[in-house]
């Protein structure tokens, strides 16, 4: 048990290290949304599967995203990250990874209002 503690608060005390992309694989975006902020982690797989993290991103909600639905929310984080990962995104396939379906939200929706529209608008030409 003590080993295993050892081992634990070694791994905590190294600081996840970033790493450039890699054109020959995949990204792999996973999208979090809570009451108050939104929050992304754009990673690669390796040849042994594992995770290695490209870029961490977040940000607090205005007062009036506050009241958006939880898939909203997740809409505004995938439209926002596109935005501010753009030139990750734009040759690099993607996967979003969440715990909701926001593009299928957004293109399922029979009448757009403005906000999901323009959010469509800026994911229209990344492979997602």
């Amino acid at each position: 048990c003590h080993q295993a503690f050892e081992a634990l608060k070694a791994y905590l005390l190294q600081p996840p290290v970033l790493i450039p992309p890699q054109d020959d694989h995949p990204f792999y975006l996973y999208l979090s949304a809570t009451d108050h902020a939104v929050g992304a982690m754009l990673v690669h797989r390796d040849s042994k599967h594992r995770e290695q993290a490209v870029y961490y991103i977040s940000r607090t909600l205005v007062d009036y995203e506050t009241r958006y639905t939880h898939v909203e929310k997740l809409c505004l984080a995938l439209s926002f990250m596109a935005t501010k990962l753009r030139h990750y995104l734009l040759n690099h396939k993607t996967f979003v990874i969440t715990n909701a379906e926001p593009i299928h939200y957004m293109y399922a929706k029979p009448h757009l209002n403005q906000r999901i529209a323009l959010w469509l608008m800026l994911l229209a030409d990344l492979d997602l």
